[in-house]
């Protein structure tokens, strides 16, 4: 099945409001929010960990959780505690060893989550690449730098 569909960005929520603005999405039908994790490290800005993860099961509203970070295995499992409100998790190809990727893919996926990576524009596609590509169930191709919000959609992405 070839489903699209519209996920807000947490990220462009107002922290002073975000339970509102998350109530406002529920009743508008938003079923998935785009959910990002960056750690200061892999990319230069942080954002999100768990803090709204409680909020979106509130409002029964799933979170597709982009990891912009190190780690990430350790990363990954901090969110099995949410499985039930985790609808994916994607991962940085190149934020982490080969194999710490390819573990965390791995366990994402046999946790009952969608897991999958996060693509940037301008990444050449090697052997690496396509062997995640080949074990995900959904590919993110950024249309920005990851890491911080704001920018100008890159064209060169479609």
């Amino acid at each position: 099945m070839n489903m699209k569909t519209i996920q807000p960005s947490l990220l462009a929520f107002d922290k002073n409001r975000m339970e509102e603005q998350i109530a406002l999405c529920a009743q508008n039908g938003v079923q998935i929010i785009h959910y990002d994790v960056m750690d200061g490290i892999y990319v230069p800005n942080k954002a999100f960990e768990t803090e709204y993860l409680d909020l979106l099961r509130k409002y029964n509203i799933k979170a597709a959780i982009h990891l912009m970070t190190k780690n990430v295995v350790e990363r990954v499992k901090v969110y099995f505690a949410y499985a039930d409100v985790v609808e994916s998790i994607v991962i940085h190809p190149y934020a982490d060893l080969y194999i710490n990727v390819q573990t965390a893919l791995y366990l994402v996926n046999a946790n009952g989550i969608k897991g999958g990576i996060a693509i940037e524009n301008t990444v050449n596609f090697d052997l690496f690449l396509i062997e995640l590509i080949r074990h995900s169930q959904l590919v993110v191709m950024m249309g920005v730098t990851p890491g911080a919000g704001g920018q100008a959609y890159q064209k060169k992405t479609t």
